[in-house]
């Protein structure tokens, strides 16, 4: 997906997620992470469910966003699929409780 920053990588994508929201806001600029989460395909985002176990999402999808978040980014966007059956923006469970 060309909106990665890093790749498929958590690793990396963690490492330059904190580089870059620092980055961006040391220059006075609000940084803003997205598209939280599971954004992985542009065909059919806006019907689709991402169904992902919560050990998946810790391993491989949470990893950057955390950093980003860790860094002190500013905002988030949120994806315009469904997780786990229910809108990405709507989703109780990965806004209040993850994010």
């Amino acid at each position: 997906n060309f909106e990665f920053l890093s790749g498929e990588d958590p690793y990396l994508g963690s490492k330059m997620a904190k580089a870059y929201v620092q980055g961006v806001q040391s220059q006075g600029v609000f940084c803003v992470m997205k598209h939280w989460i599971f954004n992985s395909q542009e065909t059919n985002r806006e019907t689709e469910s991402s169904v992902v176990d919560d050990k998946t999402a810790w391993e491989l999808y949470y990893p950057p966003f955390e950093a980003a978040v860790e860094a002190g980014v500013s905002g988030a966007m949120c994806s315009y699929n469904r997780v786990n059956g229910v809108y990405s923006c709507e989703n109780n469970k990965q806004l209040n409780q993850i994010l």
